[in-house]
């Protein structure tokens, strides 16, 4: 028995075990004492955690008088001080009284128990003091139903700082708060209560899940990078789908020790006077021949492995050109014209158009197609565009130089087809520049139905202004040109 106070009596414990439903039961143990005209409550000790089933049995050392048992005497109320309906029933010996709230009480809410002096003895006696206690019901289970982090990205450098995610459970009052951590490549970054540490350069997923609810979970990509090493991926568009190469990892070192090359090479600028000196100086470097031949390797043995054939193989390696991002020089180097080797464009994932075009050109001359570079100077800077030899039974703008045909092709966007030329330069002439082919003695020769060979009679070429022939326009096609060009 837990004394209650001299006034009031004992409090004892029980739990009553009912056909339906289990009850718990508190009994509150009375003496009776000196009558008392007193009102005010003497407070107990507030209970908490109390189920919302929970039975009061209020015991008294004599037998009540029946008449007294009203709602008056003893009776609950809520926060709001609303009456609860509760049913009052006398025990087998008349000596205490059972208190059932009639529905349960509600989860999570304060109530207050009172006892009033009104409540009588059968000797007529009462209590000396009327008697109050609160108490607080358990509140209703709340599960998880979400997890959030603060970042779903996060970059890290081998060796550098840690990182700290914060998950947040959803809801904020939900019962159980507990996070497990997980990394899906602990080689690259571990997790632990959220502190992210760096291990290695590489790509990890960590997730955060509720303990209690698994099915609740969050991730945040990890990239960690190692500053001897500095990773490229190259990503572009092929027919709707989505390609992407790398990360590759350049040795920092290497890379820089490249670049740094490239800058102390020569780097002429574009004038029509000096246009073959122009294209020479940047396609004919021996530097990167033995890159040009692998990565030309790699991207068409990619190429034939998903089932691209001849002149495929030509747009699908357009592609990929066409998808480094566009730079302009004044933004990525400290002049306002730098054009860039082939090998540059590549370590330095993109450039502007002079640079995609020598790329490509280069990169299709590897692959034993003829290449030349066109020249725009009627645009506002000079345009360059890659001009691909053709058939004449291949759709499209072209070139007539030295009685071939150099489709134009653009660089510097995605999804530009082997002769499909923007408005703006339609009926525009051009500097054609083809790429010298110092020893094959036949060129590959793209045509409408796929590819033909045709010999290399001309090992030197000079450069040359050459006038746009635009292929047949329906009248849609009329339409829409004139239309263009009025906008």
């Amino acid at each position: 028995m837990v004394g209650m106070g001299p006034q009031c009596g004992n409090l004892d414990l029980v739990v009553v075990k009912r056909v339906i439903k289990i009850k718990w039961v508190f009994f509150l143990v009375f003496f009776w004492l000196f009558p008392s005209a007193a009102d005010a409550f003497a407070p107990w000790p507030e209970k908490k955690d109390v189920p919302t089933d929970k039975v009061w049995t209020i015991i008294f050392n004599r037998e009540l008088q029946a008449g007294s048992l009203s709602p008056e005497a003893v009776y609950v109320v809520d926060s709001a001080g609303n009456r609860v309906p509760v049913v009052i029933t006398p025990t087998a010996d008349k000596k205490g009284i059972v208190l059932d709230a009639i529905p349960d009480y509600r989860p999570g809410q304060r109530y207050t128990l009172y006892i009033t002096n009104s409540l009588k003895s059968k000797t007529d006696a009462n209590l000396k003091e009327p008697v109050k206690m609160e108490f607080v019901t358990l509140k209703a289970p709340c599960a998880v139903t979400g997890i959030s982090l603060n970042q779903s990205t996060l970059s890290l450098t081998v060796g550098g700082a840690a990182g700290v995610l914060t998950a947040t459970i959803l809801p904020a009052d939900a019962d159980n708060q507990e996070v497990a951590w997980y990394s899906d490549n602990p080689a690259v970054a571990s997790v632990s209560n959220g502190v992210v540490t760096p291990v290695g350069s590489g790509v990890t997923m960590i997730t955060a899940s509720s303990v209690s609810n698994p099915h609740c979970m969050a991730n945040c990509k990890v990239t960690v990078a190692d500053p001897a090493v500095t990773a490229i991926t190259y990503r572009w568009k092929y027919r709707g789908w989505d390609y992407t190469w790398g990360p590759i990892n350049w040795p920092t070192a290497d890379r820089d020790a490249i670049l740094r090359y490239y800058r102390n090479a020569p780097h002429p600028l574009f004038s029509r006077f000096t246009a073959r000196t122009y294209v020479n100086t940047y396609t004919m470097d021996p530097y990167d021949d033995k890159f040009i031949a692998d990565l030309v390797g790699r991207l068409s043995d990619y190429a034939e492995s998903i089932g691209l054939r001849g002149s495929e193989v030509v747009d699908f390696v357009l592609s990929f050109v066409q998808g480094l991002p566009y730079t302009a020089d004044n933004v990525t180097t400290p002049y306002n014209d730098y054009p860039r080797y082939p090998l540059e464009t590549i370590l330095e994932n993109g450039g502007d158009c002079e640079d995609t075009a020598l790329l490509a050109a280069v990169l299709l001359r590897e692959m034993g197609y003829g290449t030349a570079i066109l020249f725009v100077p009627g645009s506002a800077p000079t345009h360059a565009a890659l001009g691909v030899l053709g058939s004449d039974t291949l759709p499209g703008t072209y070139y007539l130089y030295n009685g071939r045909r150099y489709y134009y092709t653009e660089t510097t966007g995605s999804g530009w087809r082997v002769g499909q030329i923007p408005w703006v330069y339609s009926g525009v002439s051009a500097i054609v520049v083809p790429l010298w082919q110092e020893t094959a003695t036949t060129m590959r020769v793209i045509t409408g139905e796929g590819e033909t060979l045709v010999e290399n009679d001309d090992h030197h070429f000079a450069a040359a202004e050459a006038s746009a022939i635009l292929p047949p326009l329906s009248d849609e096609d009329r339409s829409d040109v004139v239309a263009a060009g009025q906008e």
